[in-house]
Order: C-alpha cells, then structure tokens, then sequence
C-alpha cells in the first residue's frame, strides 16, 4: 500500500521503507537556464518543498497526496534530472 504525503512523512519511510537517494538534482525552468538544488540535509516531505520554494519553484502535496505537484511560477515547462550520475531525481 502506498503512503499518503504529508509534510511530516520521512524520506526514510518512502518506497515501502527503502527510502530514497539524497543527493542534487538539475532543475531546467522556462528561461532554459538548468541549476542545481541539493535535496541532501532533507529529511522530510517540507524539508523538500522548503529546498524547491528557496529554489524559486511552487511547489505542494498532489490533493491526492501521492507525491508533489512542482511548477515552474513563469508558467513554462519544467524538467527535473539527476544531477551527473546521481539518483535522486
């Protein structure tokens, strides 16, 4: 069964308890230009939201509560990747 997102779930208990690959990830937003954010020190789902808002993106809990809506404010297409040969993404 799959966990409900809250702002308080815990990375660790992501993927049936497998957690997740902390580590960078490469953002490209409308103006083309990618960045890096660095989604290492989160240990929960607001802990990522907090990293991505800083980052300049919106970002909130899918109403569904499976995982994260994350748009680009400018209102263009968003691609977010690993960062070299990370697999945090």
């Amino acid at each position: 069964m799959a966990l409900d997102l809250e702002p308080d779930t815990q990375l660790t208990d992501l993927s049936l308890g497998q957690g997740w690959s902390s580590g960078v990830i490469t953002i490209t937003a409308a103006r083309g230009e990618p960045f890096e954010v660095d989604l290492s020190g989160a240990d929960t789902i607001e802990d990522i939201i907090v990293l991505l808002q800083e980052a300049g993106l919106e970002v909130e809990i899918k109403s569904d509560f499976t995982g994260l809506k994350i748009a680009d404010p400018d209102g263009g297409p968003l691609v977010i990747a690993e960062f070299e040969s990370g697999s945090t993404a």
